[in-house]
């Protein structure tokens, strides 16, 4: 397993943006503007309480390492904090196969949605079948993802993010400038 010494801000900017976003039209179109606006805030409000919790565990669960002695450390591990020693922290032995599965549960869900909405927009602007966008851009982050050091897939990772992070500031002045309705609410007040 590859590990990595502790959870960096942009992976918990990806998973909140992108977990409480990708599924909202489909579902909340019907319900109006106020009810989607609210359903996300929760989402988002949950995720950001979720991550700084995971990440005050995951400094924990360092520390609790490093204090211990060399015969106190399993046979075969290596010393890193990651998902896997954090749940296995906090809930046990007994849990840890539980909390992990939840965590990939959730990481699939949130893959799965990235993994659509990309494809969609990958058919929509390229003449990339959306099969085929479907299939291929995981293809190849999948391989230069394990075929790369982790540094390396870390520095990618916080890029992807600031440039993610550009797109919705983009988004939000596109929306500011159109009169967008949340841009109407916000002016009201």
């Amino acid at each position: 397993m590859i590990g990595h010494s502790a959870p960096s801000p942009p992976l918990s900017f990806t998973n909140n943006i992108g977990g409480a976003f990708l599924a909202l039209p489909a579902v909340t179109t019907p319900l109006g503007y106020i009810p989607a606006a609210l359903g996300l805030f929760v989402a988002w409000t949950f995720l950001v309480g979720s991550s700084f919790a995971f990440i005050e565990a995951a400094g924990l669960v360092s520390d609790a390492k490093q204090s211990e002695t060399k015969e106190e450390k399993k046979e075969g591990e290596s010393g890193l904090t990651t998902v896997a020693t954090i749940i296995q922290y906090a809930f046990g032995e007994k849990y840890a196969s539980v909390g992990s599965f939840l965590f990939i549960s959730q990481m699939f869900a949130v893959t799965t949605g990235q993994i659509v909405k990309g494809a969609e927009l990958l058919s929509d602007f390229t003449p990339v079948p959306y099969l085929l966008a479907c299939l291929l851009p995981p293809a190849i982050i999948g391989y230069s993802t394990f075929t790369s050091e982790p540094s390396v897939v870390e520095r990618i990772n916080t890029l992807l993010t600031v440039c993610m992070v550009g797109g919705f500031a983009a988004l939000i002045v596109g929306a500011v400038q159109s009169g967008n309705h949340f841009c109407v609410i916000i002016n009201t007040l």
